[in-house]
């Protein structure tokens, strides 16, 4: 149940599908009912807060600044809804959080089943979902913190802390032709590649490697949304990929049957942390989902990763 005032939720709506229709039909109510909450929000402040064009309905100049101040204050609310819930539910409770495609496999360890048989009420929400996505996520509300790589800067509703940092490098099964003998960035052309989404750090960082070297850069012939898939394939083919150096070396990650191509000079750099809304609220539950990530995550830089 929302706290926010039902005439801004309805704003919220609205501006969010451009539309009375369909704002109507996602919140199962009538268009006269949209029509006379926006009346009544415009009567209190004084000023047109939507109009007509040719997008649909869009937000005036006074309304885009009551949107990004209702935005704001939903979640605050939502957030002070979540608090007082958790002391109601005692021991229960809920944590949502969102992870990184290369972090999906640590963070997935460190929390399941360990926080199930610490915390047998309580629940839990995992999503994976690239960088740019936690962020607007974390910032909105949709989950408690995300996991991810860190940005140079960070917008401003949000706070980071630090756990790690590791390195992308090109990964190939063991046995692969690549392994065993001095090797060029060059000579990686010459063999297929799978991995994320083109827009995913993964890619940005085969980018970065070979327009250094001004090389032309190598396009995906497999892109999946899955990275597990991605390694899959590595490991039974030739396909080469982009990875986190530790990953072919953890010993829980399951991924021994792949090498790392040690080539001079390549490499792409990452820091790794947790990423908060500031001043949010943080329930004992995600707390101690945080402590479970930090001592896994720490163990990755270590010499027992």
């Amino acid at each position: 149940m929302s706290l926010l005032d039902r005439d801004l939720e309805y704003f919220l709506a609205i501006t969010s599908h451009a539309s009375l229709a369909q704002a109507a039909t996602a919140l199962d109510v009538s268009q006269p009912t949209l029509s006379r909450s926006i009346q009544r929000l415009e009567r209190r402040f004084g000023i047109p807060l939507l109009e007509r064009t040719s997008l649909g309905v869009e937000p005036t100049e006074a309304g885009h600044r009551l949107l990004k101040r209702v935005q704001v204050a939903k979640v605050a609310l939502d957030d002070a809804s979540k608090e007082i819930k958790e002391i109601a539910d005692g021991a229960g409770g809920h944590a949502r959080i969102a992870c990184g495609y290369t972090l999906w496999s640590p963070v997935s360890r460190a929390l399941i089943p360990q926080l199930r048989n610490e915390r047998p009420v309580a629940s839990l929400t995992l999503d994976v979902l690239l960088a740019d996505e936690i962020l607007e996520a974390v910032a909105t509300g949709r989950y408690d913190f995300g996991v991810c790589v860190l940005a140079k800067e960070l917008p401003t509703s949000l706070e980071a802390e630090e756990l790690m940092r590791d390195e992308l490098v090109p990964l190939v099964r063991k046995g692969h032709p690549l392994t065993g003998r001095d090797v060029t960035l060059a000579d990686l052309r010459s063999y297929p590649w799978i991995g994320i989404r083109s827009r995913a750090g993964t890619y940005n960082a085969l980018v970065a490697m070979f327009n250094e070297q001004g090389l032309a850069v190598p396009g995906y012939v497999v892109e999946t949304s899955m990275y597990e898939i991605a390694l899959q394939a590595v490991g039974r083919s030739d396909f080469v990929t982009m990875a986190p150096r530790w990953l072919a070396s953890w010993r829980h990650g399951g991924f021994s049957a792949l090498e790392v191509l040690d080539l001079p000079g390549v490499s792409y750099p990452r820091r790794i942390g947790i990423v908060t809304r500031r001043h949010s609220h943080i329930g004992p539950i995600a707390q101690r989902a945080m402590q479970l990530i930090r001592a896994v995550l720490g163990q990755l830089q270590g010499p027992a990763a």
